[in-house]
């Protein structure tokens, strides 16, 4: 991890896994209705890549993940992933884009650059943690995360 200079998103922060493994990482806030934004380029990244939020434990959450040509929301819980809605995604081979997650109540909806492209409901975790994992191999760039509450 080290900041890096680009020519269309000034200096970001590269999140480089040089062997393909999994990192997550949180604020330390604890938040109930939540929305989690990033501005990234995932272009160069070969695998997954996640917006966190409601997160109990290593085991349990909430996510918004870029799998591919896919998007899901879902949740973790003790280990076992549900998928609450998918959709294809069609990303520019290089670029920024603007991903966010929200989970208020039972909605849980996923969108890129203010579209929304998933939607689902179940029942809410108790708040937790929020934040952005990868699981795979070389460089996502971040140029902004962050974190809020938001009202229902």
């Amino acid at each position: 991890t080290r900041l890096v200079d680009t020519d269309d998103g000034g200096r970001v922060l590269s999140l480089r896994m040089e062997q393909a493994g999994r990192v997550f990482f949180v604020v330390p806030d604890t938040l109930d209705n939540v929305q989690v934004e990033a501005r990234i380029d995932p272009s160069q990244f070969v695998g997954d890549v996640l917006l966190l939020h409601h997160v109990q434990n290593a085991q349990t959450y909430d996510y918004l993940a870029l799998r591919g040509n896919t998007m899901q929301i879902g949740r973790v819980q003790d280990g076992t992933s549900t998928v609450l809605d998918e959709a294809p995604l069609e990303l520019e081979a290089a670029g920024w884009i603007t991903v966010r997650a929200t989970g208020d109540g039972e909605h849980f909806r996923g969108y890129v650059d203010d579209q929304m492209m998933v939607h689902g409901h179940t029942e809410p975790l108790p708040p937790g943690r929020a934040g952005m994992g990868v699981n795979g191999q070389g460089p996502v760039l971040i140029q902004r995360l962050q974190a809020r509450r938001i009202t229902p």
